[in-house]
Protein backbone atom coordinates (compact mmCIF):
# COMPACT_ATOMS: atom_id res chain seq x y z
CA UNK A 1 0.00 0.00 0.00
CA UNK A 2 1.38 3.37 -0.94
CA UNK A 3 1.56 6.31 1.43
CA UNK A 4 -1.10 8.08 -0.66
CA UNK A 5 -3.50 5.14 -0.30
CA UNK A 6 -2.83 4.92 3.44
CA UNK A 7 -3.56 8.63 3.93
CA UNK A 8 -6.72 8.39 1.81
CA UNK A 9 -7.93 5.41 3.82
CA UNK A 10 -7.18 7.15 7.12
CA UNK A 11 -9.06 10.28 6.04
CA UNK A 12 -12.07 8.25 4.89
CA UNK A 13 -12.15 6.40 8.22
CA UNK A 14 -11.98 9.72 10.07
CA UNK A 15 -14.88 11.15 8.04
CA UNK A 16 -16.95 8.01 8.61
CA UNK A 17 -16.28 8.09 12.36
CA UNK A 18 -17.26 11.77 12.48
CA UNK A 19 -20.53 11.14 10.64
CA UNK A 20 -21.39 8.22 12.94
CA UNK A 21 -20.67 10.37 16.01
CA UNK A 22 -22.93 13.18 14.75
CA UNK A 23 -25.74 10.75 13.92
CA UNK A 24 -25.53 9.08 17.34
CA UNK A 25 -25.57 12.43 19.17
CA UNK A 26 -28.54 13.64 17.11
CA UNK A 27 -30.40 10.42 17.84
CA UNK A 28 -29.96 10.91 21.56
CA UNK A 29 -31.36 14.46 21.40
CA UNK A 30 -34.33 13.71 19.19
CA UNK A 31 -37.48 13.01 21.08
CA UNK A 32 -39.63 10.04 20.22
CA UNK A 33 -42.65 12.31 20.27
CA UNK A 34 -43.23 16.03 20.50
CA UNK A 35 -45.74 15.45 23.30
CA UNK A 36 -43.84 13.14 25.68
CA UNK A 37 -42.63 15.62 28.34
CA UNK A 38 -44.99 16.84 31.02
CA UNK A 39 -46.14 20.41 30.41
CA UNK A 40 -46.19 22.97 33.21
CA UNK A 41 -49.22 25.28 33.45
CA UNK A 42 -47.62 27.75 31.01
CA UNK A 43 -44.93 26.38 28.73
CA UNK A 44 -42.88 27.78 25.88
CA UNK A 45 -41.32 25.23 23.56
CA UNK A 46 -38.75 25.83 20.86
CA UNK A 47 -39.06 23.18 18.19
CA UNK A 48 -36.60 22.34 15.46
CA UNK A 49 -38.69 20.42 12.95
CA UNK A 50 -37.05 18.26 10.29
CA UNK A 51 -38.18 15.69 7.77
CA UNK A 52 -36.87 12.21 7.03
CA UNK A 53 -34.52 13.67 4.43
CA UNK A 54 -31.86 15.87 6.03
CA UNK A 55 -29.59 17.92 3.78
CA UNK A 56 -26.38 19.67 4.88
CA UNK A 57 -28.24 22.98 5.29
CA UNK A 58 -30.85 21.31 7.51
CA UNK A 59 -28.16 19.73 9.67
CA UNK A 60 -26.37 23.07 9.93
CA UNK A 61 -29.56 24.90 10.94
CA UNK A 62 -30.25 22.27 13.59
CA UNK A 63 -26.73 22.71 15.00
CA UNK A 64 -27.06 26.52 14.98
CA UNK A 65 -30.46 26.33 16.70
CA UNK A 66 -29.10 23.91 19.31
CA UNK A 67 -26.25 26.33 20.05
CA UNK A 68 -28.62 29.31 20.25
CA UNK A 69 -31.05 27.63 22.62
CA UNK A 70 -28.84 25.45 24.82
CA UNK A 71 -26.18 28.11 25.34
CA UNK A 72 -28.49 31.14 25.36
CA UNK A 73 -31.28 29.78 27.55
CA UNK A 74 -29.68 27.25 29.89
CA UNK A 75 -31.33 28.79 32.96
CA UNK A 76 -34.77 28.86 31.36
CA UNK A 77 -34.42 25.23 30.31
CA UNK A 78 -33.20 24.25 33.78
CA UNK A 79 -36.19 25.91 35.47
CA UNK A 80 -38.71 24.52 32.98
CA UNK A 81 -39.65 27.94 31.63
CA UNK A 82 -38.44 26.86 28.18
CA UNK A 83 -38.45 23.48 26.50
CA UNK A 84 -36.26 22.52 23.53
CA UNK A 85 -37.23 19.70 21.20
CA UNK A 86 -35.96 18.30 17.92
CA UNK A 87 -38.84 16.63 16.10
CA UNK A 88 -39.17 14.70 12.85
CA UNK A 89 -42.50 16.03 11.61
CA UNK A 90 -42.88 13.10 9.19
CA UNK A 91 -43.10 10.49 11.96
CA UNK A 92 -46.70 9.32 12.44
CA UNK A 93 -46.97 10.60 16.02
CA UNK A 94 -45.88 14.11 14.90
CA UNK A 95 -47.81 14.51 11.64
CA UNK A 96 -50.54 16.46 13.42
CA UNK A 97 -47.93 19.15 14.09
CA UNK A 98 -46.97 19.20 10.41
CA UNK A 99 -50.61 19.80 9.52
CA UNK A 100 -51.23 22.28 12.33
CA UNK A 101 -48.21 24.43 11.45
CA UNK A 102 -48.22 23.69 7.70
CA UNK A 103 -44.67 22.32 7.76
CA UNK A 104 -43.07 21.23 4.51
CA UNK A 105 -39.39 21.73 5.31
CA UNK A 106 -37.04 22.23 8.24
CA UNK A 107 -38.43 24.90 10.56
CA UNK A 108 -37.85 26.55 13.92
CA UNK A 109 -41.11 27.20 15.71
CA UNK A 110 -41.88 28.86 19.04
CA UNK A 111 -45.02 27.63 20.77
CA UNK A 112 -46.74 28.76 23.97
CA UNK A 113 -49.22 26.55 25.79
CA UNK A 114 -51.44 27.57 28.67
CA UNK A 115 -53.04 24.69 30.56
CA UNK A 116 -52.22 22.35 27.66
CA UNK A 117 -53.79 24.55 24.96
CA UNK A 118 -51.69 26.35 22.33
CA UNK A 119 -52.21 30.08 22.89
CA UNK A 120 -49.50 31.47 20.60
CA UNK A 121 -46.93 30.31 18.08
CA UNK A 122 -44.41 31.80 15.71
CA UNK A 123 -42.60 30.16 12.81
CA UNK A 124 -39.13 31.71 12.43
CA UNK A 125 -39.17 31.95 8.65
CA UNK A 126 -35.86 33.79 8.16
CA UNK A 127 -33.79 30.72 9.02
CA UNK A 128 -33.45 29.79 5.36
CA UNK A 129 -32.23 33.29 4.41
CA UNK A 130 -29.43 33.26 6.98
CA UNK A 131 -28.57 29.56 7.10
CA UNK A 132 -24.98 30.21 5.96
CA UNK A 133 -24.24 32.83 8.65
CA UNK A 134 -23.93 31.22 12.08
CA UNK A 135 -23.66 34.50 14.02
CA UNK A 136 -26.72 36.03 12.34
CA UNK A 137 -28.65 32.78 12.70
CA UNK A 138 -27.89 32.38 16.42
CA UNK A 139 -28.68 36.07 17.06
CA UNK A 140 -31.99 35.73 15.20
CA UNK A 141 -33.07 32.62 17.13
CA UNK A 142 -32.06 34.10 20.49
CA UNK A 143 -33.70 37.47 19.77
CA UNK A 144 -36.98 35.94 18.64
CA UNK A 145 -37.01 33.52 21.58
CA UNK A 146 -36.33 36.33 24.10
CA UNK A 147 -39.12 38.41 22.58
CA UNK A 148 -41.50 35.46 22.65
CA UNK A 149 -40.71 34.74 26.30
CA UNK A 150 -41.08 38.44 27.18
CA UNK A 151 -44.44 38.69 25.42
CA UNK A 152 -45.80 36.13 27.88
CA UNK A 153 -44.97 38.47 30.75
CA UNK A 154 -46.76 41.37 29.08
CA UNK A 155 -49.90 39.41 28.22
CA UNK A 156 -52.82 40.18 30.55
CA UNK A 157 -53.74 37.32 32.86
CA UNK A 158 -57.30 36.10 32.59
Amino acid sequence: MTVKNAITTALLLFVCATVVTIVVKAGRQESASAEESPTPQTAVTVYYFHSNYRCATCDRMEAFTTTAIEEGFADEIETGKLRWQIVNFEEPQNQHLARQYELAAASVLLERKQDGEVTDSKNLLRIWEISDDEAAFVDYIRGETKSFLASEKMAPKS
